[in-house]
């Protein structure tokens, strides 16, 4: 869900091209789907490797490139890799990472991180680095304007209701999906949605704000590179 700064002065009908949700959506990285090329499962001496390859694709244009293993052990334990390669002509990425909806709603959520308040990668300066806990509701920030909220970056490790993740990564945490955010126009007709959904990133672009009506993340907290590798580990605690 783009935030405020990424529409800028982009108006239904006056379009700013410039704006990084219109840059977004002319590339397709909203409307991209998934094309599996590749799947295969081999049995280790004490765990089991799945490994799958996608091209994330719009118009017959291949954007992304998605390589990921999943390696679990007899304990549940799963350790994933990721390998994301970006197209040359499309626009930077808001974020590089994985989306899951959880089927549990617990009252809590535990984290090893950045904290208490939501943070962005160049917004860091008032975040402090501890053992976090707060109510599940505290993880979503209540924008009038609904839009991407509540990351936390620098995390080791996240724990909530019978899971834990631990890896070096941003994550959001919330009753409301990506696709709500990104379609509902005011924060009161957003609804919980079934189970709980969970945004772990690899790497996240800054959000910008310098002024109100440019496209001003700077240089360095854009995702501007050709690939990404990150690596993390879900289990059951």
């Amino acid at each position: 869900a783009p935030l405020d700064n990424d529409i800028g002065v982009s108006e239904a009908t006056r379009i700013d091209p410039n704006a990084w949700v219109e840059r977004w959506k002319a590339a397709g990285h909203y409307q991209a789907e998934a094309a599996l090329l590749q799947c295969t499962a081999d049995t280790l001496a004490d765990a089991v490797l799945i490994t799958t390859v996608h091209a994330w694709q719009h118009q017959g244009k291949t954007l992304f490139i998605s390589r990921k293993t999943y390696r679990i052990d007899g304990s549940g334990q799963m350790a994933i890799t990721v390998d994301v390669e970006v197209a040359s002509n499309t626009p930077h990425p808001a974020r590089i990472g994985l989306t899951c909806q959880l089927a549990q709603v617990a009252e809590r959520v535990n984290w090893l991180g950045l904290g208490p308040q939501e943070n962005y990668p160049d917004r860091l300066t008032a975040a402090c680095f501890d053992r976090w806990d707060l109510p599940l509701s505290d993880m979503y920030t209540p924008y009038v304007f609904p839009s991407e909220n509540g990351l936390r970056c620098g995390t080791r490790e996240l724990n909530y209701g019978p899971h834990q993740w631990r890896g070096d990564f941003q994550f959001n945490i919330s009753r409301y999906s990506q696709q709500q955010l990104m379609e509902t126009s005011h924060r009161h007709l957003l609804h919980a949605e079934e189970g709980t959904w969970l945004n772990i990133d690899g790497f996240h672009m800054g959000i910008g704000g310098d002024d109100s009506w440019s496209p001003s993340v700077s240089a360095e907290f854009q995702l501007s590179a050709g690939r990404y590798h990150y690596q993390l580990l879900w289990c059951q605690k």
